[in-house]
């Protein structure tokens, strides 16, 4: 038992590497699995299509035949007017939703009731059908016909298909034709109907607001009279000048009577003696009588030069000069010295004349004030005149534009498409229809073997074996026909060629890869259940090795259906054996009878015995090994079922290696995770296992693909080993 830790790292190392092996490939079979598993299952897809198919043809040839016309009515992007006026009713033609309301309209109870008396169809027989039921009412007659309507929109277009579908492609053209022109002749009576409203309505409000305006223009007559307010805007532009005016004359009355305050102001300061300074002052300087005798002053100057060019100081012209300057200069010295008192009097009608202005100039902006009160009720019943005349104005334009264009509107309709007669009926699509069946039968078909392959509880391929215990596949043995061969066949030796003694042969070079020779000279075969083909399996496993010239002994460890003496020994009877030996009633060397074959011997199980468990576990199993193993180089044990019985439970620890026999497609995945976990609690090597009775028809090179089915089909194979 101390290599046991060793062994079970080889082993887990192996079982790494063919599982890695086998992820690489995860993609690539799982088609594989499903191309296979079509392969395999074909029967059941053939006869799902089949029926299918079958039911698919009856089904469309008793379908009536059904022909379809189509119109095309194109809506145009802006309705055409011969007079450029806005619609009463607006409409945008471009947008989605109203060439949408379009479709949805097309298909209108109300139209296919038209269509209906139309087309007579109210007294057709072939359309009522009323097989002694009560006449349709009008709704079922509208729906009836609308099941046979089709309206779509063309994608990114404005045209718009409308389609009909009949039994009688001449009925089926009249009702497209029919539709369109009833459509059209409703559409063009609803615009007169809305025009005619808009008439009306028109001429009522004219009504209202041409009164409306009369009394107005009579408000705003009496508000004149009462007022005197004739002309009341030119009476403000007048007010408004004579304010302005005022105003501006205020503020020079007022300025010229501040200049005098400051001339007085200075011709005080300056005093009377001062001619020069008084001069300077600008108002002093403006009086008339200082105005006067400073211009005639300045006028005897000029003469003055003049003389005294021409004449000495002695002649008497210049002596006549001389005194006119003199009494000039008195004179304008005395005007002068009166300027303080004529400038105080320039001073009173100064202030005189600032007051009278500034009173007319409030007298003015009181008038003002008045006129702008009574100017806004004036204004208030003018603006409302205006505003009714504008109304009035507008609507009277109005009715005369709507009745402008009540006849020439033109529609904003185009038929595009006029329907025609069908030459060749449009339902049923014999051959689509058939098509459509045959490919969605053929994918029910896939799913439902798919669904079946998933709910099988059993492991069918060497994959899902791996994947589900973990366990590495050390051979996939191919299924035997029954009744080809023996209940119990000798593969190796009934047909050393065959692909089943193959499979065993593989077996062996499987099993001597499983880690040191030492490590694997004890081999016990076991199963989840019964009917697994264990001892089939140990029975053709101990032939191979002993053909290979190895000393193997076969144990019958199955104590409760032992069988192996009947496939080996010539007397059917029980010998003894196991049993036998354990129970002390025999030896060993008795116990074991050499076969046939050589190299091969055989320990039966013996005479059947009450307590096969208690046999078992009371036996001295690793004396017996060790005696075993001095005399053979291989012993291979067939037991019992795991779940069945414990036998091969007490025996797998004293094994060095522990194969599973599973039936592929049988053995239920419970079952056989149970028997593994039994089998680590046990504390038993699992080598690995062997798929037992693979499918060998059209899907075998994926079940068991990993040996090369092909190349053993093609190939030949001799009889040694």
């Amino acid at each position: 038992m101390s290599d046991l830790p060793q062994a079970r790292l080889e082993h887990n190392s192996s079982s790494s590497r063919i599982r890695g092996g086998t992820h690489e490939m995860e993609n690539l079979l799982d088609f594989q699995r499903l191309y296979y598993l079509m392969r395999r299952r074909w029967w059941v897809i053939a006869i799902i299509v089949g029926i299918a198919t079958i039911s698919s043809l009856g089904w469309v040839m008793r379908q009536p035949k059904i022909y379809e016309s189509r119109s095309v009515l194109q809506v145009q992007q802006e309705e055409q007017k011969v007079v450029k006026i806005d619609d009463v009713q607006k409409d945008n033609l471009s947008t989605q939703d109203f060439i949408n309301t379009i479709v949805q309209t097309l298909t209108s109870r109300n139209l296919m009731l038209r269509v209906i008396d139309a087309n007579k169809l109210r007294k057709n027989p072939a359309f009522i059908s009323q097989n002694g039921q009560e006449p349709p009412t009008p709704i079922q007659l509208a729906e009836k016909l609308k099941s046979k309507v089709k309206v779509a929109l063309r994608r990114g277009t404005r045209l718009i298909d409308i389609t009909v579908e009949d039994a009688d492609p001449v009925l089926a053209r009249d009702l497209a034709t029919s539709l369109v022109k009833e459509f059209l002749r409703e559409n063009f009576s609803q615009r007169l109907s809305v025009n005619q409203v808009a008439g009306d309505f028109l001429k009522e409000e004219g009504q209202k607001l041409k009164k409306k305006l009369e009394e107005s223009e009579l408000k705003l007559q009496r508000y004149k009279e009462q007022n005197q307010a004739v002309s009341l805007e030119e009476q403000q532009n007048i007010i408004v000048a004579r304010l302005r005016e005022l105003s501006t004359k205020v503020t020079d009355a007022k300025s010229e009577r501040l200049r005098l305050e400051s001339d007085i102001e200075q011709v005080r300061a300056v005093g009377s003696e001062s001619l020069d300074q008084l001069l300077s002052i600008g108002s002093v300087a403006r009086i008339p009588q200082v105005a006067d005798a400073l211009s005639r002053l300045q006028s005897v100057g000029t003469e003055f030069a003049s003389i005294q060019e021409r004449y000495g100081y002695r002649h008497p012209k210049f002596i006549a000069a001389t005194t006119k300057i003199e009494a000039l200069k008195q004179s304008l010295q005395e005007s002068i010295s009166k300027a303080g008192d004529l400038l105080a009097l320039q001073y009173e009608s100064a202030v005189q004349t600032e007051s009278k202005l500034t009173t007319a100039l409030k007298e003015q902006e009181v008038a003002a004030l008045d006129l702008n009160k009574m100017a806004i009720p004036f204004n208030v019943l003018q603006r409302d005149v205006e505003s009714d005349r504008a109304l009035y104005d507008s609507v009277i334009k109005r009715m005369k534009e709507t009745a402008l264009t009540r006849g020439i509107e033109q529609s904003p309709y185009t038929l595009v498409e006029e329907p025609m007669v069908a030459n060749y009926p449009s339902k049923p699509q014999r051959s689509r229809t058939l098509a459509v069946a045959f490919c969605l039968s053929l994918i029910l078909a896939i799913g439902a073997v798919v669904i079946w392959d998933g709910m099988d509880p059993s492991l069918g391929t060497v994959d899902d074996a791996e994947h589900a215990l973990k366990l590495p596949a050390l051979v996939g043995i191919p299924n035997h026909k029954a009744g080809s061969i023996k209940k119990y066949p000798i593969a190796a030796i009934d047909d050393p060629a065959c692909a089943l003694a193959e499979a065993y042969r593989t077996l062996r070079v499987t099993i001597s890869m499983l880690g040191a020779e030492a490590e694997r000279r004890i081999l016990l075969f076991v199963s989840a259940i019964p009917e697994e083909g264990k001892t089939y399996t140990s029975l053709n496993s101990a032939v191979v090795l002993a053909k290979q010239g190895l000393k193997t002994l076969l144990i019958d460890a199955d104590l409760r259906r032992p069988s192996l003496h009947k496939a080996l020994l010539p007397d059917n009877d029980a010998p003894l054996g196991l049993t036998d030996f354990f129970s002390g009633n025999t030896s060993l060397s008795k116990a074991i009878t050499p076969t046939a074959i050589e190299n091969l011997s055989l320990l039966p199980a013996g005479q059947r015995a009450p307590s096969p468990a208690e046999l078992l576990a009371s036996a001295n199993l690793p004396e017996l090994f060790s005696e075993l193993l001095q005399i053979y180089d291989r012993i291979i044990i067939d037991s019992a079922p795991i779940n069945a019985v414990s036998d091969a439970l007490v025996i797998a620890p004293h094994a060095h290696k522990t194969i599973l026999v599973i039936r592929a497609g049988k053995t239920p995945r419970k079952a056989i995770l149970r028997a593994v976990m039994l089998l680590r609690k046990s504390q038993a090597k699992i080598a690995g296992f062997v798929l037992n009775r693979l499918p060998t028809g059209r899907a075998a090179g994926y079940y068991y693909y990993y040996y090369g089915d092909k190349y053993e089909k093609d190939s030949v194979y001799g009889t040694s080993d």
